[in-house]
């Protein structure tokens, strides 16, 4: 008897899972989409599709499927960075804000899981996937702090001349996406846009604390306007705020004590940056936010 009502609830087990196999799939399209999807109207109903049109409907759900993702992921984000959202208020044209999307995180640095003979460092293979590691964790790094992660790997080799040349010739084998920030490179993801870069990191502990002027001047120049986006106050139709108070604020919001030059420095560069990012104008001692 247990033996035949088994049998009945495994029965009745297929036979819902045939039934949910045979309800129609739901497509939600955007009205760009409309067109195409109107030839997929019935396609649960048994409506037999040509390739052409079973082409378009793998289209259309493989974007709808990048798009869940890409909305997950920032709501991922979300719940665990605190992020700074721009307003996105129209401007006259009809235009929204250009205005980034400003994410704040922890810096992760790179932890050796081996440590080599210093001697090993000319080794331009196994340097190679040392590099792509950091870079991997780290891009966008300055490039004088990417040498000495690599320096620490190897017992603390001396990065003399010829060492320093070496790792220039390994980087640029991992990555060629570079910028320029007085006088060194900062190395990107490979396929990253720096223009459209917009996160800041916050360092955790005091080990991990980079040099101000290691710090990638797009990076610094999002904390820039993160920070004025939250204290800024309003004047009609701009929002405006003193250059050296944004520049203090943003000082111990990165973990620095005290506002000293080679602090100021950096700072200075990235507000030049965020100007040429078209974040804020500038007005006299004061920069502008226009709401625009």
């Amino acid at each position: 008897m247990q033996f035949l009502n088994n049998c009945e609830e495994k029965s009745l087990q297929n036979q819902a899972v045939e039934n949910k196999k045979e309800e129609p799939a739901t497509l939600t399209v955007h009205e760009s989409q409309i067109d195409t999807a109107t030839e997929l109207q019935g396609v649960g109903g048994g409506i037999n599709l040509n390739e052409d049109q079973i082409s378009k409907s793998k289209g259309i759900i493989l974007h709808l499927q990048q798009e869940t993702e890409e909305l997950q992921q920032v709501s991922q984000i979300a719940s665990h960075n605190n992020i700074i959202v721009p307003s996105q208020e129209r401007s006259d044209d009809g235009g929204e804000n250009p205005l980034p999307l400003i994410i704040q995180s922890d810096y992760l640095a790179y932890r050796p899981v081996d440590i080599f003979p210093a001697s090993d460092i000319v080794d331009e293979e196994g340097t190679t996937n040392i590099i792509r590691e950091i870079i991997a964790l780290e891009a966008p790094i300055h490039e004088d702090l990417l040498f000495r992660r690599v320096s620490a790997v190897y017992s603390g080799a001396r990065l003399v001349a010829s060492t320093r040349n070496l790792l220039s010739r390994c980087a640029r084998q991992v990555s060629n996406k570079t910028t320029a920030q007085a006088g060194m490179k900062i190395y990107w993801h490979p396929n990253s846009d720096p223009s459209k870069y917009s996160e800041y990191r916050v360092h955790k502990n005091e080990i991990d604390q980079r040099e101000c002027a290691q710090i990638p001047d797009y990076e610094l120049a999002n904390a820039l306007l993160a920070t004025a986006l939250e204290n800024l106050h309003s004047d009609g139709k701009s929002l405006r705020i003193s250059e050296e108070q944004l520049m203090r604020e943003v000082a111990k919001l990165m973990g620095y004590s005290r506002f000293i030059k080679t602090v100021e420095d950096p700072l200075k560069r990235a507000i030049s940056r965020a100007l040429r990012l078209k974040y804020f104008s500038r007005e006299g001692r004061r920069l502008v936010l226009l709401k625009e």
